[in-house]
């Protein structure tokens, strides 16, 4: 199977035999609904990722980064904030990821990695005061 020319998270991996490496980047938009952040419009996810060849699979590992907009849960206010994570899973049977013939998705990988790194409450500011319980006016402003 050859990979799929609508999405640049699709690789062809049949040349990674055992001990074979090769490097991949891959920046596209992408289409995540999220509960509490959603990446920021026109901004890409790039991932630097070295791909290997292990027996029975390829492990993956690098970094990604992501623009998101969030709510602050303090104060209410509208914040862009960059996520960057680390990813290192083989992906072959059996694994969590499993390769489709011989092509790797990176996007589920890459996808759950951000989601797991973006926090359950996000602030604007670590030291966001909130709102004022008495009148709602923000505290960090008013």
């Amino acid at each position: 199977m050859s990979p799929s020319s609508d999405t640049p998270f699709r690789v062809a991996v049949s040349d990674l035999q055992s001990g074979v490496r090769r490097s991949e980047h891959v920046e596209a938009i992408v289409d995540w609904a999220l509960e509490m952040s959603d990446p920021e419009p026109g901004a890409p996810l790039v991932a630097d990722v070295a791909l290997e060849g292990v027996s029975g699979g390829v492990y993956v590992h690098g970094a990604a980064t992501m623009r998101f907009h969030s709510a602050c849960q303090r104060c209410l206010v509208d914040f862009a904030h960059e996520e960057k994570v680390s990813v290192a899973e083989v992906v072959g049977p059996g694994a969590e990821y499993e390769l489709d013939g011989d092509v790797l998705d990176l996007e589920p990988l890459l996808r759950d990695a951000m989601l797991a790194a973006l926090p359950d409450s996000p602030q604007c500011r670590p030291d966001c005061r909130g709102l004022c319980p008495v009148c709602g006016a923000d505290l960090n402003t008013d």
